[in-house]
C-alpha cells in the first residue's frame, strides 16, 4: 500500500470502471463520485483481502489449502459489507430481497476468485531467491569488466574500481551499491563500499581501520562501520 505502484494501479482500476459503469453505477452518479465510489471499493476490499490473508498465513500457514479456504470466505465476507458500506455512504442504496441475493453473490465469487488467484502467485515457487546479477558491469567499457574490488564517491560521481581499471560514473554511490546485485560486499564508509572478496588485510587506525584490497589504494573505515566489518570477519570482534 505505501508503493507508488499501488496508487497507480488503484487509480488506474477506478478509472476503468469509472468508464465501464458496471452493475448500473452510470445511472446512479456521475463520473466523478463514480471514480470516488470504484476508488473506495477498490482500496478498501484490497486492504480487507491483505488482512484475510495475513491472518489466515499466520494461523494455518502449513495447511495450504485450508489457509486458502478461510482466506477466501473472510474476504468474501469483508468484501460485502465494504459494498454495502460505501453503496449507502456514496450512492445511498441499500439492496433488499432478490437484489441483495444477487449483490452477494457476485461479490463473493469475484472476491474468492481474486483471492485464490493472489494466494496462487504467493505460493508459487520462490524466484527471489534467485542471485541477482552485477548490473553495475554493463555499464563499464569491455576491456574493465572484471571482478569488482571497490566503489568510491568523488563529488557526484563514483569510481568503480575492478581488477582490470577503474572507470568513473555519474551516479550515487547508493545507486551504484544496488547495481552489484548480490555480490557479497559491505559500505565501510560514507564514501566506501568494498567488495569482500578483494579484502587482503585490515588493520586497526585509530577508532576506525584500514582495508588493503586487491588491488588500489587502501579503503579507510569510519568509526560506525567496524562493526560491520567485524561481522564480515575482517576483524577480530
Amino acid at each position: 500500500m505505501t508503493q507508488p505502484l499501488a496508487a497507480v494501479i488503484f487509480c488506474g482500476l477506478a478509472v476503468i470502471l469509472t468508464l465501464i459503469a458496471p452493475f448500473g453505477t452510470d445511472q446512479a452518479a456521475g463520473p466523478l463520485l463514480r471514480f470516488v465510489y470504484w476508488m473506495l471499493i477498490a482500496v478498501l476490499t484490497y486492504t480487507i483481502g491483505s488482512l484475510a490473508h495475513a491472518q489466515a498465513e499466520v494461523r494455518y500457514k502449513r495447511r495450504p489449502l485450508l489457509r486458502i479456504v478461510v482466506s477466501a470466505v473472510m474476504t468474501a465476507i469483508g468484501a460485502n459489507l465494504v459494498v454495502i458500506g460505501v453503496n449507502l455512504a456514496i450512492l445511498s442504496y441499500i439492496p433488499a430481497g432478490r437484489d441483495l441475493v444477487m449483490s452477494v453473490a457476485n461479490i463473493s465469487v469475484i472476491a474468492i476468485i481474486i483471492t485464490i488467484i493472489f494466494q496462487l502467485l504467493h505460493d508459487r515457487p520462490d524466484t527471489q531467491g534467485q542471485s541477482r546479477p552485477c548490473i553495475l558491469m554493463d555499464r563499464l567499457p569491455l576491456e574493465k569488466r572484471s571482478p569488482l574490488v571497490a566503489l568510491s564517491v568523488e563529488d557526484h560521481y563514483v569510481r568503480v574500481r575492478t581488477r582490470k581499471g577503474e572507470e568513473v560514473l555519474l551516479m550515487r554511490l547508493s545507486d551504484a551499491i544496488r547495481e552489484t546485485g548480490d555480490l557479497p560486499g559491505v559500505q565501510v564508509h560514507r564514501s566506501h563500499w568494498i567488495a569482500l572478496d578483494q579484502v587482503q588485510s585490515a588493520s586497526r587506525k585509530a577508532d576506525g581501520a584500514v582495508l588493503r584490497m586487491s588491488i588500489g589504494p587502501d579503503i579507510p573505515v569510519s568509526r560506525s562501520n567496524v562493526p560491520a566489518i567485524k561481522e564480515a570477519g575482517l576483524l577480530p570482534r
